[in-house]
């Protein structure tokens, strides 16, 4: 029996996803940890679909030149007067110039919003959980918060106002992420929150609703991909591996050579997607032609049986997939 490629150029999908779990050791945020994120855009439908063994394909997407999030983490300490301002707070979140810093409390069971600072100022006396820990496909929670709102640039200096919503947090689903570049990871966890707030000052109200969904992957601390949607339209980012100071060996790397080959070529992939890992050939109408296990970073693959022509050479194990054109002669 022939064997297709379900997902045209890209995998075989069906099978099983282990279960992902946020914990606290494995994914609450790090002092003096950077996240750096690319901003991408696209013209076509965003994927929003949940459920278990779920296919997101975010590889149309198209990045914007120029356009980065950067957060690193201190101690609250750290920062000038903050620890004035949020006595209780351990963790800083903030831009690279600490312009507008966001104040969380660590909890052995949750990750605590206290509120944030800057040219607009907000104090939660009743502050927000964002994330309880362990959390996993199923879980779910809701919340509610509310505080004082010290100045908005919209009013004159000096303005004071309320701020109050609510939020919900829910593990909604688990499957596979296709990302640009063709990057392919399974066993990801989508986590989907929706924040409503209302603010209100003597001359001022406005309410607005966030919707993320973040895509959580078991080689990272941060969400390897999230989506907003509010009211001033949908971004999508997605998070440098380099940037973020990971280790090489969860980068994920593919390598042929030479390309165009004749009877044979090399291999050579990351020390991540080696173990139980495997490397397969596909023609361009996804029937599976060739397939053999990994053993080490470099393969020796043989393709003088292959007619010349394009081909797609998918390779990877369940940490993820890298696929490469292949040209036979």
């Amino acid at each position: 029996m022939q064997t297709k490629l379900l997902y045209p150029l890209f995998f075989l999908c069906g099978y099983f996803h282990a279960q992902i779990n946020l914990t606290k050791n494995a994914n609450e945020p790090i002092e003096t940890e950077w996240y750096y994120s690319w901003l991408y855009d696209t013209v076509s439908s965003i994927p929003r679909h949940s459920g278990q063994n779920q296919v997101w394909d975010y590889s149309f997407m198209h990045r914007i030149p120029g356009y980065n999030y950067t957060v690193k983490y201190f101690p609250v300490s750290s920062v000038f007067q903050l620890n004035t301002v949020f006595p209780t707070a351990d963790l800083v979140g903030t831009n690279i110039d600490v312009s507008y810093p966001f104040c969380y409390n660590l909890e052995a069971d949750h990750l605590e919003w206290q509120g944030f600072y800057g040219v607009e100022t907000c104090i939660y006396s009743d502050p927000l959980i964002v994330m309880k820990w362990p959390f996993s496909y199923g879980n779910s929670f809701v919340d509610t918060y509310s505080g004082v709102m010290l100045y908005n640039p919209f009013l004159p200096p000096g303005s004071t106002g309320t701020i109050s919503g609510s939020y919900t947090c829910s593990a909604s689903g688990t499957g596979t992420l296709i990302l640009p570049e063709g990057i392919v990871l399974d066993d990801v966890m989508q986590v989907t929150t929706v924040r409503t707030f209302s603010v209100h000052y003597a001359s001022y109200d406005s309410t607005e609703t966030v919707t993320r969904r973040s895509f959580y992957h078991g080689n990272f601390r941060y969400p390897v991909l999230f989506e907003n949607t509010e009211t001033r339209g949908t971004y999508v980012q997605i998070q440098s591996a380099l940037a973020l100071g990971i280790s090489e060996s969860k980068v994920y790397e593919l390598n042929i050579y030479p390309n165009p080959s004749r009877n044979n070529c090399l291999v050579q992939l990351s020390p991540n997607l080696v173990n139980n890992g495997s490397i397969k050939v596909f023609s361009m109408n996804g029937e599976l032609l060739k397939i053999i296990l990994v053993s080490g970073t470099t393969e020796s693959l043989y393709i003088g049986d292959l007619s010349p022509g394009l081909y797609i050479l998918e390779a990877g194990n369940r940490n993820g997939h890298l696929i490469k054109k292949l040209v036979v002669q």
